[in-house]
């Protein structure tokens, strides 16, 4: 009996000369402490507020600032919501 090995093709498709985005520190970060990442990891966020979460996150601690005064056309700021859809 040999010992063979049928292999699947499960549809990912060939990658080859696809470009890959790779995250780049050089493109630069958001330090946010583990403390604060676990809590909000936890949080029971509808996907509305976990992205003003976001954007608040971006606007204070991506540039390393604890905290800051943020309007609401600021979060409104594309690509994050429109007027609309922007009132929780």
């Amino acid at each position: 009996m040999t010992n063979t090995a049928k292999i699947l093709n499960f549809g990912r498709g060939n990658f080859a000369g696809q470009e890959r985005n790779v995250a780049d520190l050089d493109d630069g970060y958001a330090r946010l402490s583990n403390m604060l990442l676990e809590a909000y990891s936890g949080a029971d966020l509808t996907k509305r507020q976990f992205k003003v979460l976001l954007a608040i996150l971006r606007k204070t601690y991506g540039w390393n600032k604890p905290m800051d005064r943020i309007t609401d056309s600021q979060l409104s700021e594309p690509p994050r919501f429109s007027w609309r859809v922007f009132y929780l």
